[in-house]
């Protein structure tokens, strides 16, 4: 589903009944207007060979009150891609996994704020990873694994973490641990 324009695409009957499903063969969701807005959905199963298997925010866009679970990227982020821009806000994301960035990863800008994100895995940053800049504010983000470092938040060049409470996450890599936590590198 591509949204590039600024509409607004609302569940009626909310995330738990209205579902958005790549059936493990495509990606589920690209925004790429400032003024889209997508509100009330479970976003699953996709799958992309490179970025954002469940969503892709490129430049601008809002994604509210959804739940993203069960994505898979051979690259960037597995649940949801915030690419120089965009707002991921009131969401739980969930089972999400990637090479790098889990759940969320933030390239440039980008803001996720007051998300519960949990579960996720990437060999880095495994439930959130900012690269370049990118705001995480008011979230939990527990019971993440980062294999390599990073477990919850993997911080790269820039970024910020704001008010978060950050628990239960895991790094399980031998040789490789840096930060079950929060991974800075370069910053």
């Amino acid at each position: 589903l591509v949204i590039s324009n600024g509409i607004t695409v609302q569940s009626l009957s909310g995330a738990g009944a209205t579902v958005i499903d790549g059936n493990q063969a495509v990606r589920c969701l690209y925004i790429r207007d400032t003024n889209a807005l997508v509100t009330g959905f479970t976003i699953r199963n996709g799958n992309k060979v490179m970025n954002g298997a469940g969503v892709l925010i490129d430049g601008a866009g809002t994604l509210q009150n959804c739940t993203v679970t069960g994505n898979t990227a051979s690259n960037y982020a597995g649940g949801v891609y915030c690419y120089n821009g965009g707002m991921v806000q009131s969401c739980t994301i969930s089972g999400n996994s990637a090479t790098w960035g889990g759940g969320v990863q933030c390239e440039g800008t980008g803001v996720v704020s007051e998300c519960t994100i949990s579960g996720n895995t990437a060999f880095f940053g495994g439930g959130v990873r900012l690269r370049m800049g990118g705001l995480v504010r008011n979230s939990t983000i527990n019971n993440n694994t980062g294999n390599g470092g990073g477990g919850g938040v993997q911080i790269v060049n820039t970024g910020v973490v704001q008010n978060c409470a950050i628990s239960g996450n895991s790094c399980n890599s031998p040789g490789t641990n840096y930060g079950g936590g929060v991974y800075c590198y370069l910053g």
